[in-house]
């Protein structure tokens, strides 16, 4: 038990989907894209992930990204 309260102390806070959200929105205005499409995917998952990179889960920002776009 101590050990994990230790580890949780001191293990990088995983960002809530909403502030994956927020980021990705900010992302998109940063390269211009007012629309996001299937196509624009890719373009936006290699511009987001370097700034989630150790803050969020892969999975859920693909997730995030699939939400948003048209």
């Amino acid at each position: 038990e101590f050990r994990i309260s230790v580890l949780s102390e001191f293990a990088p806070k995983l960002l809530s989907e909403d502030e994956i959200k927020k980021i990705i929105e900010d992302t998109l205005a940063e390269i211009g894209i007012s629309e996001p499409s299937a196509k624009d995917r890719g373009l936006i998952m290699k511009n987001v992930m370097p700034k989630l990179n150790g803050k969020a889960d892969g999975s859920l920002v693909s997730k995030v990204v699939g939400d948003l776009l048209k």
